[in-house]
């Protein structure tokens, strides 16, 4: 793996080879007697179906999607032993995805620039966070890496929709995109970045949490999701392996995407509505107050400020009190319970929010698999 900053802004100009040839073949395929574009109608059919793509669309759509002939060699034992890590820990991984992770993400200057532009994460962030949360369960539930998988079909169809994005971003000329400036819409320093965020920064949370993992189990959590970054199309130099590589990958990505001193607009744009949209699931307007304290907890100080995340002496006193106590049962070997009681009210709230979120479209309901359901006590 390769993380130094001369190499990470030559990946500013590389997309997805295989994604924007498909995608190109796709839109060639389609006829104009629809009411919308080709381009929509490939758009409108990934966002809004679960199901295979209609006959209507090529037949190479069909075998990207699920292109099990060309399933990488895999250590399947590894992906196994991180996926028990989620399955172990997953409501508080999942609660850190809305307050460490996207807002991590949202940080990058550059990188919140496409997002924004995608419109959907400002106008519709429950369905945006809902669809990210249900690909994480689907790649991290038992199971979901194998050949015939339901996190293999979920990572190829979000691989194409983001060549998809590349290609109206970099064909609209209202705004233009500044390649030169910006690289690549969706390049492979910001595919790597996002990587980071579900692979590095869960852990990351939960050390914050006072949870103590093995590294033997990081190391398997990280490679599962280098699994994840394969078939999505990350470049094999950007791939960690391991907890130590991760972790380096994500602070040199931050070191040279997430400039503070600079306005970050997008991003704030971003982080409101992520923040206003999850006090809306919380049970009760007394936990509204934790949604920004935790992300001010999860987040260096100077990023948080960047954001321009609220300040609040209740929601800090939630979150710190909680932590602290965390930390404190860790050594009395009583981390468990309490962890559940401080944090899992939270996290199983929010996950049953999903559950009975309306996903719009076509789509099936939020998946939550009954052995998660189980680990996870939610009956």
């Amino acid at each position: 793996m390769q993380c130094d900053q001369a190499f990470l802004y030559s990946m500013r100009c590389i997309g997805d080879e295989d994604g924007d040839r498909l995608v190109d073949i796709v839109l060639a395929g389609l006829d104009e007697d629809s009411e919308l574009a080709p381009k929509h109608r490939l758009m409108a059919h990934l966002i809004e179906h679960d199901e295979l793509p209609p006959s209507s669309f090529p037949p190479e759509l069909k075998r990207f999607l699920h292109a099990s002939e060309r399933f990488p060699q895999f250590d399947m034992e590894k992906i196994r032993r991180g996926q028990a890590v989620f399955a172990e820990h997953g409501p508080e991984m999942m609660l850190s995805l809305g307050t460490y992770s996207l807002p991590g993400a949202y940080a990058s200057n550059d990188g919140a620039k496409v997002l924004v532009q995608t419109d959907y994460l400002v106008s519709f962030p429950q369905r945006r966070l809902l669809e990210t949360a249900q690909m994480v369960i689907d790649v991290m539930r038992p199971g979901g890496l194998d050949r015939d998988g339901r996190g293999f079909a979920t990572a190829r169809k979000v691989r194409l929709m983001h060549a998809a994005i590349r290609h109206l971003i970099l064909e609209r000329e209202d705004p233009a995109w500044d390649v030169e400036r910006l690289g690549i819409p969706i390049n492979q320093e910001d595919l790597a970045g996002t990587l980071t965020t579900f692979a590095y920064m869960p852990l990351d949370a939960l050390e914050k949490l006072g949870v103590r993992l093995e590294i033997e189990d990081k190391d398997a959590y990280v490679y599962a999701w280098r699994c994840v970054g394969e078939i999505m199309g990350i470049h094999e130099a950007l791939l960690p392996n391991d907890f130590a590589e991760v972790e380096s990958l994500a602070y040199a990505i931050s070191a040279g995407q997430i400039r503070t001193e600079e306005p970050n607009e997008a991003g704030r744009e971003l982080t409101r509505a992520l923040i206003d949209m999850m006090e809306g699931m919380l049970p009760g307007r007394i936990f509204d107050p934790s949604v920004p304290a935790m992300m001010r907890f999860f987040l260096p100080t100077e990023v948080a400020n960047a954001l321009s995340i609220e300040r609040s002496l209740l929601g800090s006193i939630y979150v710190e009190v909680g932590a602290f106590l965390a930390r404190c049962f860790t050594r009395w070997r009583l981390a468990t319970p309490l962890r559940r009681f401080l944090f899992r009210h939270l996290s199983l709230a929010m996950i049953q929010a999903f559950i009975d979120h309306d996903r719009g479209g076509k789509r099936a309901e939020f998946d939550l698999p009954l052995s998660l359901r189980g680990a996870w006590q939610r009956h």
